[in-house]
């Protein structure tokens, strides 16, 4: 009975010890994802979800484009030049093309404002880092854990 009690006791106390903005959520996790041109477009959609924008059919292209954008740079973006050079950048925004077989076959996350099927600077390859999606819908960055004591040397 006194186990139990001490028990009830510790429990209650651990509790206490919670952040108030932690105590009862139910945060979910995406993980990273990482594209590059000739994913499917169904694959894209399966692991990113329905897109902010689209899907809209371009005519002049005659492709499908998506258009995912985050609350913060979340998409690493990544073009590489003809000389070697690979060029990486953080951005909130990607538009994705497809073709009509549903193959990706463009990215970019810099448009043209009133023809978003041309692009100033093409992507090969994104990477969408992880985020928190909050019980309210705000999706925000993961945070680091709150250090630890720190670790006992022999």
């Amino acid at each position: 009975m006194v186990r139990l009690l001490a028990g009830l006791a510790m429990a209650l106390w651990l509790s206490a010890c919670t952040p108030p903005e932690l105590r009862g959520a139910q945060l979910h996790v995406e993980p990273s994802y990482i594209f590059a041109l000739g994913v499917h477009q169904d694959d894209v959609m399966a692991m990113l979800g329905w897109p902010n924008e689209g899907p809209r059919f371009d005519r002049l292209t005659q492709t499908t484009q998506l258009v995912y954008t985050y609350p913060f740079p979340a998409i690493q973006a990544e073009t590489q030049f003809p000389n070697g050079v690979t060029r990486s950048e953080m951005v909130d925004r990607i538009l994705l093309s497809f073709d009509r077989k549903g193959l990706l076959v463009k990215m970019a996350s810099h448009t043209d404002r009133w023809y978003p099927s041309f692009s100033d600077l093409p992507v090969q390859r994104v990477t969408v880092l992880p985020r928190v999606i909050h019980p309210s819908g705000e999706i925000t960055a993961p945070k680091p854990a709150p250090p630890g004591p720190p670790a006992k040397q022999n």
